[in-house]
């Protein structure tokens, strides 16, 4: 019998729906399948035949010990889905741009800025200097580290003293905010626009192995009050633009993937290109039967790249 790990934290290894309602369905198709973490060091990976990353959430503030563990499978030959190039490319988001500009496909405007080129400046002279330059007659800005998760460090930068929202910060305090990142040389910042139409939220489409399973409309409660998910159809503008981002060659091998949108002036852009661990969102889909079927979708074209 073959072995999947379905690899998680140890933070949320057997918490996540997700995981659980994969690991029922591919025991149920004849596979051994186990919930494991990546931070499991006494774990013998290479008893598995394939290992999906998957609730990984957190590798970002360990993020040296995650790089050394995709070498470590890599260098196993053990298949992990998705690979581990894949990985390391999306979680940078500088690199994930690079490769959405590189094909014209519509992003946020972003600038960023390199941990190595904070050696030896302040991070609000620097923050200004982009401001000026990029961003110049904004009210507001949001910031971020290059590489994180699940919204941590992300701050709403009023420029115009006229914005009241949470995580609001102020060019004084960025220092303090992001000091930790004078020691991380592999992360840096990324600037983009404040953009107020985020109250209306996100649309995130999810493709498994080339196919669009589900979408789904997301409020996420970094800047306002947290509303329910739901499930939606996309505008004919959002299934092209989720498209091109799916026949994107440098993305042909992913298993699975979710393509964040946002609206702006009738256009969708896209907000990030999530490759490496995440949350596809299935619990958001009302219609038990759905679920179900996204599951069985996901677990098959997961069995069949063994």
């Amino acid at each position: 019998m073959k072995r999947v790990g379905i690899v998680s934290s140890n933070e949320w290894k057997g918490k996540i729906k997700e995981d659980l309602l994969l690991q029922e369905k591919l025991r149920f198709l004849g596979f051994w399948a186990d919930i494991i973490s990546w931070e499991d060091s006494q774990l013998d990976f290479t008893k598995y035949d394939c290992l999906v990353l998957r609730s990984a959430w957190g590798y970002h503030k360990k993020l040296v010990d995650f790089y050394a563990w995709l070498e470590k499978i890599e260098k196993s030959n053990i298949p992990l889905l998705n690979s581990p190039s894949l990985i390391r490319d999306n979680i940078k988001k500088d690199v994930q741009f690079e490769i959405l500009r590189k094909h014209n496909i519509p992003t946020i405007d972003t600038t960023f800025i390199k941990s190595q080129e904070l050696v030896g400046a302040s991070i609000d002279d620097k923050v200004l200097s982009i401001v000026r330059s990029d961003f110049n007659g904004l009210d507001s800005i949001v910031i971020k580290p290059i590489v994180s998760g699940s919204g941590n460090n992300t701050y709403l930068l009023s420029l115009s003293g006229k914005i009241a929202r949470s995580n609001l910060i102020s060019i004084e305090e960025l220092q303090s905010y992001f000091s930790f990142l004078y020691n991380d040389v592999q992360n840096g910042l990324m600037i983009q626009p404040f953009i107020s139409e985020i109250d209306s939220g996100e649309t995130s489409s999810v493709f498994i192995d080339g196919e669009n399973t589900h979408n789904i409309k997301r409020y996420p409660s970094i800047f306002h009050d947290k509303r329910k998910p739901e499930e939606i159809s996309l505008t004919s503008k959002e299934k092209d633009l989720a498209r091109a981002v799916s026949n994107i060659p440098e993305y042909k091998d992913y298993l699975y993937m979710r393509v964040d949108m946002i609206e702006l002036n009738g256009k969708p852009l896209i907000m990030e290109v999530e490759l490496a661990e995440p949350d596809l969102l299935i619990k958001s889909v009302n219609d038990h039967k759905r679920q179900d079927e996204i599951i069985e979708t996901f677990a098959k074209k997961l069995v069949r790249r063994m």
